[in-house]
């Protein structure tokens, strides 16, 4: 089924093709259940929302993503920028 996942502004949905890992014959949950008041939002949001962390403000956003995820290494030189 399609698991949600309540959040304080909104939600973020993930369908069984996000949540479940198969390795060979082998079908495990890839989500984790904590005993205390934090949950672990991993591998299975971040393939399946793009993810922008603010750390400025504290908050962290999430826009529904088309299916395309690839991992890109980048290099960027920052040494001259100026902070807005």
């Amino acid at each position: 089924p399609t698991v949600t996942i309540g959040l304080s502004h909104g939600s973020v949905e993930l369908e069984p093709a996000d949540y479940l890992a198969i390795e060979a014959d082998i079908i495990c949950l890839d989500i984790v259940e904590r005993q205390d008041d934090y949950m672990v939002l991993g591998r299975p949001v971040m393939l399946s929302y793009y993810t922008i962390f603010d750390r400025e403000h504290k908050r962290v956003g999430f826009g529904k993503s088309k299916g395309l995820c690839i991992l890109v290494r980048i290099r960027i030189d920052v040494s001259g920028l100026q902070r807005l």
